[in-house]
C-alpha cells in the first residue's frame, strides 16, 4: 500500500516538533517530509530576547527534510515552487499563513488542488484589540483561507474556535497538540523535593517561579507586583528564569517593591536544562498580557508543579489542558491582586499544591511528541484517505 505524501512546510526549525516528526517517521502510516525556508540549526538571533539562541537539542535527524536554497527572495521562492513539484505531495501541512514559504505553499496547493492543512496556535482572544476596518480585513482574508483549505489541525481549545469563528465547518477541524517536551519534566517529577503529605520541607521556602521572556507581554512585572502583596511573614521566595530587554527594569521594580531580596533572576536557561529548573518550583506562573498557547505552563504542570496563567493565554479554554481549579488556575489579566489572591492560598497550602499539581501532571501527559504524531498522522488518514 503506498502511503499518502505529507510535506510539512516550516520558516525554520522548531525544537518542539523534531521529536514528533521521528515518531512519524517511523510509525509507518504517512510518508512524511519536511521544508524549511532556512537552516538555524547553528542559531539564531531571537528579537525578543536580544540574544543568539542556539538550542541544546536535536533538530534535524531522524527524519526526512530539505532547506530551501537561493541568495534572494526570487530564487527562493523558485526553489521552494521546485522542491514542493519534485516531492509532489498528497497533502501539505502549513504551520501558521504569515511566513514566506507558508504563502508560497499555499498558492502552490491551490494552482496545483493539493490539500492543504492548517496547523498553529492563533486565537481569537486578542482580535478585538485590532481596528474595526483591520478586523474586517483580517476576517475576510482568514475566511477565503477557511475555503481554501481541507481542513486544520487544532492546538487547543481557543486555537478550535478561531477556525469556526472564521468560517472552517468543525466536521474538519482534527484535535492535535502543539508539543513540548513533558516526558522530561514528569521524569523528573519524582524528584519534587516534597515532605509526607506534599508539604514543603520546614526549611525551605515555598518557591513561584517564572520562565520566559523579560519583555512587557509577558507580564513579569505583574507577578512582582501580586508577590508584592504576599504576606512577608510566611517563607516564599520569586525564581526568575530568562533574559531579555527588560530584565534591568524588572530588577528595580523588585527593588522598589521591597522584595529584591526574596526575588532570584537567573538568567537564560537552555531546553535541556528547563525541567530541572519546573521541578525545583512549587508554584509556576505564567502572566502573560498575550500568549497564543503557553508551552511553558503546560511543561510546568507535567513537572507536578502547581500552575497559575492569566486570562490572556490560550492553554486554558473549555476542554483544553488546564481546568480552573483542577489542573490549575486561571485569574483575569492585569488584576495582580487577584493574582496575588491565588498565589497566597497556595503558598500556604501545601495540600492544594500536592493536588492540583498531580492532577495537571496527568492532564498534561497526552501534550507531548506523541500527541502531535498523533494528530498529524489522523489529519493525513482523514484527507487522504489509508
Amino acid at each position: 500500500m503506498t502511503l499518502p505524501r505529507v510535506l510539512v512546510v516550516l520558516e525554520h526549525p522548531v525544537q518542539h516538533f523534531s521529536e514528533g516528526f521521528r515518531i512519524v517517521e517511523k510509525s509507518g502510516v504517512v510518508d512524511l517530509s519536511v521544508l524549511y525556508w532556512e537552516n538555524d540549526e547553528g542559531g539564531r538571533v531571537d528579537p525578543e530576547f536580544g540574544l543568539r539562541i542556539s538550542w541544546d537539542v536535536d533538530l534535524l535527524s531522524g527524519y526526512s527534510w530539505e532547506v530551501v536554497d537561493g541568495d534572494s527572495a526570487a530564487r527562493r521562492a523558485f526553489d521552494t515552487v521546485r522542491k514542493m513539484a519534485t516531492r509532489s505531495p498528497d497533502l501539505i501541512v502549513v504551520f501558521g499563513w504569515a511566513t514566506s514559504i507558508a504563502r508560497l505553499a499555499l498558492c502552490w496547493a491551490v494552482a496545483t488542488r493539493t490539500p492543504v492543512l492548517l496547523f498553529g496556535d492563533s486565537t481569537w482572544q486578542f482580535e478585538a484589540d485590532a481596528s474595526p476596518i483591520r478586523r474586517f480585513a483580517r476576517h475576510l482574508l482568514l475566511g477565503m483561507l477557511m475555503k481554501v483549505a481541507s481542513g486544520a489541525i487544532s492546538t487547543g481549545a481557543f486555537n478550535r474556535e478561531f477556525y469556526i469563528r472564521h468560517g472552517m465547518d468543525p466536521r474538519r477541524i482534527v484535535p492535535g497538540v502543539y508539543p513540548t517536551d513533558v516526558a522530561a519534566c514528569a521524569s523528573l517529577a519524582p524528584e519534587r523535593s516534597r515532605g509526607p503529605g506534599g508539604e514543603s520541607p520546614p526549611n525551605r521556602s515555598v518557591r513561584i517561579g517564572y520562565a520566559g521572556k523579560l519583555i512587557t507581554r509577558k507580564g513579569v512585572d505583574e507577578l512582582l507586583r501580586a508577590a508584592g502583596n504576599l504576606d512577608r511573614g510566611v517563607s516564599w521566595t520569586v525564581r526568575i528564569v530568562g533574559d531579555g530587554p527588560d530584565r534591568h527594569r524588572l530588577v528595580e521594580l523588585a527593588d522598589h517593591l521591597g522584595i529584591a531580596d526574596r526575588v532570584e533572576f537567573v538568567g537564560f536557561r537552555n531546553t535541556s536544562e528547563m525541567p530541572s529548573e519546573f521541578v525545583c518550583c512549587d508554584i509556576v506562573v505564567m502572566p502573560s498580557t498575550r500568549e497564543n498557547r503557553g508551552l511553558v505552563a503546560v511543561e510546568a504542570m507535567a513537572s507536578g508543579a502547581a500552575v497559575v496563567v492569566s486570562s490572556n493565554t490560550g492553554v486554558w479554554g473549555a476542554g483544553d489542558v488546564l481546568e480552573d481549579g483542577v489542573t490549575g488556575f486561571v485569574y483575569p489579566s492585569g488584576d495582580a491582586d487577584a493574582l496575588a489572591g491565588i498565589l497566597d492560598t497556595l503558598v500556604r497550602d501545601s495540600s492544594l499544591r500536592a493536588m492540583v499539581g498531580s492532577a495537571g501532571a496527568i492532564r498534561a501527559r497526552d501534550q507531548g511528541p506523541d500527541g502531535f504524531a498523533g494528530g498529524i498522522e489522523r489529519a493525513a488518514v482523514a484527507v487522504c484517505g489509508g
